[in-house]
């Protein structure tokens, strides 16, 4: 029992270093395995496993499509998108039967010709009235297919989301801001040109 305890010490200090160089994460596999096409024999342990790693944010569930629900951010009068997430997160049945769905983008919504071309909702909300949900993403990165805090094309996206939980509580005057997602991101790529 003394060598798992310390095998899974000495783990949690190579993701910690990991996690600190600002990588994806570890992967992990038994030396003696060899590696066969399709058949998973490793595992990945990624910094966004972690409780207190990564960007948590507040976002709010502009849009659905086949592929994932669109989320956004918001500023004093629109809300930029952020990200997409799977399906499978987040289960319809939070969502009220009365909710309005609509077929066009509202105004307050503002979204790039980029997304557009790549994402093609079933249905959008109206923001004003939308869910709340906290997520955890692996990292926020520049992308011209989103718009929060989008400038010379170029906004800011969170990668690899995942749910934390919903967010009842917190109405949208609540989730997190463009410019909160921004400084975010300033603060991270100050920390990466600091090693």
């Amino acid at each position: 029992m003394k060598d798992k305890n310390e095998a899974e010490t000495r783990l949690k200090e190579i993701l910690n270093e990991a996690v600190e160089k600002h990588t994806e994460g570890l992967v992990i596999k038994d030396l003696r395995q060899k590696y066969i096409p399709n058949k998973r024999r490793w595992l990945k342990l990624k910094n966004d496993y972690l409780n207190g790693v990564g960007d948590s944010l507040d976002l709010i569930i502009a849009a659905k499509s086949q592929d994932g629900y669109l989320l956004c951010s918001r500023t004093p009068s629109s809300y930029q998108t952020v990200c997409t997430i799977g399906l499978d997160a987040i289960d319809d049945r939070i969502f009220s039967t009365e909710t309005p769905q609509f077929k066009n983008i509202p105004k307050n919504i503002q979204i790039s010709s980029q997304l557009i071309e790549n994402y093609t909702p079933e249905f959008w909300y109206n923001p004003d009235n939308a869910l709340v949900i906290e997520i955890q993403a692996n990292q926020l990165i520049q992308n011209a297919l989103h718009t929060c805090s989008q400038k010379n094309g170029i906004g800011i996206q969170a990668v690899e989301p995942i749910l934390i939980k919903i967010r009842p509580d917190k109405g949208v005057e609540n989730c997190s801001t463009s410019s909160f997602i921004l400084n975010r991101y300033n603060a991270t790529q100050l920390a990466l040109n600091e090693e």
